[in-house]
Protein backbone atom coordinates (compact mmCIF):
# COMPACT_ATOMS: atom_id res chain seq x y z
CA UNK A 1 0.00 0.00 0.00
CA UNK A 2 0.83 3.40 -1.47
CA UNK A 3 1.48 6.31 0.71
CA UNK A 4 -0.78 8.35 -0.74
CA UNK A 5 -3.70 5.01 -0.35
CA UNK A 6 -2.75 5.13 3.70
CA UNK A 7 -2.77 8.99 3.78
CA UNK A 8 -6.81 8.84 2.01
CA UNK A 9 -8.06 6.12 4.30
CA UNK A 10 -6.55 7.69 7.57
CA UNK A 11 -8.87 10.59 6.12
CA UNK A 12 -12.13 8.53 5.69
CA UNK A 13 -11.52 7.26 8.75
CA UNK A 14 -10.90 10.59 10.41
CA UNK A 15 -13.82 12.03 8.94
CA UNK A 16 -16.15 9.15 9.66
CA UNK A 17 -15.23 9.25 13.45
CA UNK A 18 -15.56 12.86 13.03
CA UNK A 19 -18.99 12.22 11.88
CA UNK A 20 -19.82 10.07 14.96
CA UNK A 21 -18.51 11.92 17.13
CA UNK A 22 -20.32 14.82 16.31
CA UNK A 23 -23.66 12.57 16.48
CA UNK A 24 -22.77 11.81 19.84
CA UNK A 25 -22.21 15.45 21.16
CA UNK A 26 -25.63 16.08 19.64
CA UNK A 27 -27.55 13.05 21.22
CA UNK A 28 -25.71 13.94 24.75
CA UNK A 29 -26.42 17.57 24.26
CA UNK A 30 -30.46 16.64 23.70
CA UNK A 31 -30.76 14.58 26.09
CA UNK A 32 -28.96 16.79 28.93
CA UNK A 33 -31.43 19.45 27.83
CA UNK A 34 -34.63 16.89 27.99
CA UNK A 35 -33.74 15.89 31.64
CA UNK A 36 -32.90 19.70 32.48
CA UNK A 37 -36.74 20.74 31.30
CA UNK A 38 -38.23 18.08 32.83
CA UNK A 39 -36.62 18.77 36.42
CA UNK A 40 -37.64 22.64 35.75
CA UNK A 41 -41.04 21.46 35.04
CA UNK A 42 -40.92 19.13 38.14
CA UNK A 43 -39.74 22.14 40.06
CA UNK A 44 -42.12 24.12 39.09
CA UNK A 45 -45.05 22.13 39.64
CA UNK A 46 -44.16 21.63 42.80
CA UNK A 47 -44.54 24.99 43.32
CA UNK A 48 -47.57 24.96 42.53
CA UNK A 49 -48.87 22.69 45.38
CA UNK A 50 -50.17 23.90 48.79
CA UNK A 51 -48.55 21.20 50.72
CA UNK A 52 -44.68 22.15 49.42
CA UNK A 53 -43.73 24.58 51.43
CA UNK A 54 -39.76 24.61 52.02
CA UNK A 55 -38.13 26.65 54.73
CA UNK A 56 -35.20 27.81 55.67
CA UNK A 57 -32.22 25.61 54.00
CA UNK A 58 -34.08 23.57 51.70
CA UNK A 59 -35.68 27.00 50.53
CA UNK A 60 -31.92 27.88 49.20
CA UNK A 61 -31.42 24.94 48.01
CA UNK A 62 -34.24 24.45 46.21
CA UNK A 63 -33.86 27.76 44.76
CA UNK A 64 -30.45 27.52 44.20
CA UNK A 65 -31.21 24.21 42.46
CA UNK A 66 -33.52 25.62 40.01
CA UNK A 67 -31.29 28.53 38.86
CA UNK A 68 -28.59 25.78 38.06
CA UNK A 69 -30.66 23.91 36.02
CA UNK A 70 -32.42 26.95 34.19
CA UNK A 71 -28.81 28.39 33.41
CA UNK A 72 -28.42 24.50 32.52
CA UNK A 73 -30.97 25.30 29.82
CA UNK A 74 -29.67 28.23 28.54
CA UNK A 75 -26.16 27.02 28.10
CA UNK A 76 -27.68 24.10 26.00
CA UNK A 77 -29.76 25.97 24.10
CA UNK A 78 -26.80 28.41 23.25
CA UNK A 79 -24.48 25.51 22.82
CA UNK A 80 -27.53 24.22 19.62
CA UNK A 81 -27.48 27.61 18.48
CA UNK A 82 -23.84 28.21 18.27
CA UNK A 83 -23.43 24.91 16.41
CA UNK A 84 -26.07 25.54 14.19
CA UNK A 85 -24.51 28.68 13.36
CA UNK A 86 -20.90 27.22 12.69
CA UNK A 87 -22.47 24.55 10.66
CA UNK A 88 -23.96 27.40 8.18
CA UNK A 89 -20.72 29.28 8.28
CA UNK A 90 -18.70 25.54 7.16
CA UNK A 91 -21.37 25.07 4.50
CA UNK A 92 -20.49 28.92 2.84
CA UNK A 93 -16.71 28.16 2.75
CA UNK A 94 -17.52 24.59 1.33
CA UNK A 95 -19.96 26.84 -1.25
CA UNK A 96 -17.13 29.43 -2.00
CA UNK A 97 -13.89 27.00 -2.34
CA UNK A 98 -16.24 25.07 -4.71
CA UNK A 99 -17.15 27.89 -6.72
CA UNK A 100 -13.71 29.22 -6.67
CA UNK A 101 -12.43 25.37 -7.78
CA UNK A 102 -14.57 25.89 -10.60
CA UNK A 103 -14.31 28.91 -12.15
CA UNK A 104 -10.54 28.30 -11.90
CA UNK A 105 -10.84 25.29 -13.77
CA UNK A 106 -13.06 27.40 -16.36
CA UNK A 107 -9.84 29.75 -16.92
CA UNK A 108 -7.34 26.60 -17.27
CA UNK A 109 -9.79 25.00 -20.30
Amino acid sequence: MTLNTQKINSNERFIRWQGILREHVTFINNLLMTIAIAVVGYLISLLNEVTFNPIDNKKILFTTGLTLTFISICLGLATTISRLLDFKATLKKIKIELEKKSSDELVLS
